[in-house]
């Protein structure tokens, strides 16, 4: 958990040490591997995160479906939406409609110029988050807005995830998902609720 913490602030370098650690106390502990693999995606390597992701799945099979939304995720952010379209939806059939998948299936939609499907995913979203946690993905769905360039309403859903305590909103620096909305100044005030 310390590699998160170490990410979230932005610290990458101190959290792949970090992660190396974990690893050398417990090789075969898939969450470990699994913690590295998104340190890579949020310090901007692309294709370390995708061979860690690869990696981990060889070594551990679907004991992590986190891999699979990495690699589809890294795609997205290195333009090959096409292949993080067919990955996602892979990893979506086997997951049974997690969270994360779905929302960057939205944004890949968003990404690829398929607004309705990209809105229509934003719904189903939302719809499996009411009957999990009792309200929408706010934080996910900020991201799947800011790909479509609706920049108003993801701040809107920001505010919410704030407020809701949305446990993705500490990533809120380091998420490339965000950045769209960075040149803005309320994203810099929505960010110093943050208080690091």
């Amino acid at each position: 958990m310390y590699t998160h913490v170490l990410t979230q602030l932005g610290r990458f370098d101190d959290a792949i040490v970090e992660r190396e650690k974990s690893i050398a106390l417990d090789p075969l502990s898939p969450q470990f591997q699994c913690n590295g693999c998104y340190t890579y995606l949020a310090a901007g390597q692309y294709e370390k995160a995708i061979e860690q992701s690869r990696k981990t799945t060889e070594q551990f099979g679907g004991a992590c479906s986190f891999e699979d939304l990495v690699i589809g995720w890294a795609y997205n952010e290195k333009g090959m939406h096409d292949q993080a379209l067919k990955i996602l939806k892979k990893r979506n059939e086997l997951s049974k409609n997690r969270f994360r998948i779905i929302g960057e299936i939205g944004r890949t939609y968003a990404f690829l110029g398929k607004i309705d499907s990209a809105k229509q995913t934003l719904n189903e979203l939302n719809e499996l988050a009411m009957r999990r946690q009792g309200h929408p993905s706010y934080y996910l769905s900020a991201a799947i807005y800011a790909a479509l360039g609706n920049k108003n309403e993801a701040f809107t859903m920001l505010e919410k995830a704030y407020d809701t305590r949305d446990w993705q909103f500490p990533w809120l620096k380091v998420d490339h998902r965000l950045n769209p909305l960075r040149s803005d100044t309320q994203f810099d005030k929505i960010a110093q609720k943050l208080k690091f």
